[in-house]
């Protein structure tokens, strides 16, 4: 990608609160979009592994020894009730700034790569703060990066669905209802079956077990979905703002390419259909409208939505595909 020499060679971007990776923008988007993703993943890693290891040491408090359904509950009671914390405001803050500050630079690279917004002019170098971009942007694009800052919070914060939930009281019940242990050993085995269940092994460290008790890679899903969200959404509305007709679909080829991607790569779409899909997208308030209006298929075929060019990339968990101009 040909950037702007300026922003090659100068800017440089602070994803706000991560400042432990802060990315030079003079490299390729690729790299810089990994950061993010990598960035985001692990802020969301973290507060739940937190908040998991408060649930495990406050279930261990609410065990007494007790062999009954009773205490099964109460233990049950004490975990759901730490791990609806997930989500404390200072995550939320710092999800959405960081989405806000990826979602400028990206589209502003794409604006400048294809030359189809004029930038306003440079204020004085000095006096810009790191990462500040040049670009105008709308009032559309402020109502794109509110959608994918709240969907994206909505979805981290669906990680302690239903089969977590069960997966965890499951253990408990095992443990605490088994006739025979000395209350020593079933307290050692209940506090390690609980960490297994939620995927802690200690505070801050995660057990890489299968994808339901497996936060890392739930957050990592959950970061290169709302990266790819906010560069499509930045491109089509860039695209429509410039009165670009046509689209097409950019997929990465490998041995990684999911055959959803396969199909639509190289597919062209109208700017102002895909717009219709944009609107729809940006009055999504909640996560289970989003399943409804934009979910992924189970079967591996092409959603109807994507097929339509009402969509846009990601067509699926983890996609990699992207949205180009037609000239």
């Amino acid at each position: 990608m040909h950037l702007d020499q300026t922003l090659h060679n100068k800017a440089e971007v602070c994803f706000c609160k991560m400042s432990a990776l802060i990315h030079k923008a003079d490299k390729a988007p690729t790299p810089f979009i990994a950061d993010f993703e990598r960035s985001l993943g692990r802020v969301l890693s973290k507060e739940f592994n937190l908040v998991s290891e408060r649930a495990v040491k406050s279930a261990m408090k609410a065990y007494s020894g007790k062999e009954s359904q009773a205490q099964v509950k109460r233990i049950m009671a004490t975990v759901d009730k730490e791990m609806a914390k997930f989500g404390s405001d200072k995550l939320v803050d710092t999800v959405e700034e960081s989405i806000g500050v990826f979602y400028k630079e990206v589209t502003s690279r794409f604006i400048r790569e294809f030359k189809l917004r004029e930038p306003k002019e440079e204020v004085q170098k000095a006096s810009r703060p790191v990462g500040q971009v040049s670009i105008d942007f709308t009032l559309k694009d402020r109502d794109a990066i509110n959608a994918t800052q709240r969907l994206t919070v909505q979805t981290a914060g669906k990680y302690y669905p239903e089969q977590l939930r069960d997966k965890t009281n499951e253990v408990i019940r095992e443990v605490v209802l088994e006739k025979g242990l000395p209350p020593e050993e079933a307290a050692i085995r209940l506090e390690a079956e609980i960490r297994g269940a939620l995927g802690v092994k200690e505070a801050a460290s995660v057990i890489p077990t299968r994808f339901a008790t497996n936060p890392t890679a739930y957050f990592e899903i959950v970061a290169s979905n709302a990266s790819v969200t906010a560069t499509s959404l930045g491109r089509v509305i860039a695209m429509a703002d410039a009165g670009v007709e046509k689209w097409k679909v950019s997929a990465v080829i490998d041995s990684r390419t999911s055959q959803i991607c396969r199909s639509l790569d190289g597919r062209e779409f109208t700017t102002g259909q895909t717009m219709t899909g944009v609107e729809k997208f940006l009055g999504i308030q909640n996560f289970d409208d989003l399943g409804s209006e934009f979910g992924f298929t189970k079967d591996g075929s092409v959603p109807k939505w994507a097929d339509s060019g009402l969509g846009f990339p990601p067509y699926h968990h983890s996609c990699r595909s992207t949205v180009v101009p037609v000239f």
